[in-house]
């Protein structure tokens, strides 16, 4: 049960990385243009989205702590996908 909400938190942690990097680039690319409406977009849609990452991924990661006590390599990927999480999410505003 434990592996399948950890392939859960890996493949959502790779979703939530390449939607950070895309948020970045539209940044830059929305700066260097000086194009308001897709800053807007950025602002407005992605930013919602990366924090509805953010919460998805501490609720399961506090669930997986809870429910599973996690211990040595399980428990090194919770506390990876937390801290790699709030990584993201600084990243992402």
């Amino acid at each position: 049960m434990i592996e399948e909400k950890l392939a859960l938190l890996k493949k959502g942690m790779t979703d939530f990385a390449q939607h950070s990097l895309e948020m970045l680039e539209k940044s830059l690319k929305g700066l260097s243009k000086k194009d308001a409406t897709l800053l807007s977009e950025v602002i407005k849609k992605d930013e919602k989205e990366s924090n509805d990452y953010d919460m998805e991924f501490d609720k399961l990661c506090i669930i997986c702590l809870a429910r599973y006590q996690p211990v040595t390599k399980n428990l090194r990927t919770v506390v990876s996908v937390i801290k790699i999480n709030g990584d993201l999410e600084r990243i992402s505003d």
